[in-house]
């Protein structure tokens, strides 16, 4: 039970309260509310491109808000973001303000995981939207796409009995560990449909590992953005946009949107120097 008590501590910053995160309605939709939100540490062994042999790798804080029936799964830092935005302090702060503000909080930021999850379980549909080169890409596809094979093997995570998965999909297959005693069918990234909420989940080739570190009870809101420039793509167009775009050169993306104009902005400039300390990894996708 301490090991229990003990995860809801590790990540004291999430306990801002539900009163200070208003949902800004012209620009969002608000889905439902999460009963439960989980953080997870996602690292990528990703290989040098220089030397193959040797890797780097790559660590994301990520964020799962759930409820059992909708769930929302992104990047840590912009749900705090989002919460610096969404604050009653907000109205209070000039543009120069919000924007120093932001500056200040993404310089601290390395490393973001830039897709959305978003899961409805009664529709049995996953819609997935991502910035790729400062465009929103937008798909839906539907859950039944993951095969699940249950094995015996148990283990205890944050004191947590486990029972052990196989889920393929997307060309992959995962090891993933679940737990009955929160049994809410959900788990990081698009991982789902065991009995139970799974707390950790490795790739086969050991590149990607999501792993729990903090579980709390939650009723934050779960919201979609409203913007009505997102293209709409299947999956297959969506994932060929991304491989290209990761495997572009630095400078090339750089240089062409520096002439587009987005270069003045505070989240401009920190996103190229995450991109920039990253193109000497080999882009290693979670799916084809």
């Amino acid at each position: 039970m301490k090991n229990k008590l003990l995860i809801l501590l590790i990540f004291p910053t999430l306990l801002f309260s539900q009163s200070s995160f208003k949902i800004d309605e012209r620009a969002y939709e608000i889905i439902n509310n999460s009963t439960v939100e989980c953080i997870y540490s996602y690292t990528v062994n990703a290989p040098l491109k220089a030397d193959t042999t040797k890797k780097r790798t790559l660590v994301y804080n990520t964020i799962l808000q759930t409820n059992g029936y909708d769930s929302k799964f992104w990047d840590w830092h912009l749900f705090k973001k989002d919460s610096i935005l969404f604050s009653p302090r907000e109205k209070e702060l000039t543009k120069y303000e919000k924007r120093k503000l932001l500056y200040k909080y993404y310089a601290n930021v390395e490393d973001l995981f830039t897709p959305i999850i978003f899961k409805n379980y009664k529709n049995n549909k996953f819609k997935v939207t991502d910035y790729i080169d400062f465009i929103n890409y937008s798909y839906t596809e539907k859950e039944s796409n993951q095969q699940l094979e249950l094995k015996e093997d148990t283990l205890t995570i944050c004191g947590y009995k486990c029972n052990k998965a196989v889920i393929k999909y997307g060309g992959n297959e995962w090891r993933v560990w679940y737990t009955m005693e929160i049994p809410i069918s959900d788990g990081p990234w698009k991982l789902s449909g065991l009995p139970g909420l799974i707390l950790k989940a490795q790739d086969k080739g050991n590149i990607h590992t999501f792993e729990i570190i903090s579980i709390r009870n939650s009723n934050n809101p779960i919201y979609i953005s409203l913007d009505v420039n997102k293209v709409k793509v299947k999956r297959k167009q969506y994932l060929k946009h991304k491989n290209y775009f990761e495997n572009k050169n630095t400078d090339e993306i750089i240089s062409n949107d520096f002439k587009q104009g987005g270069a003045t902005t505070c989240f401009f400039l920190e996103y190229k120097y995450r991109l920039s300390l990253k193109r000497d990894v080999k882009y290693c996708p979670l799916e084809k």
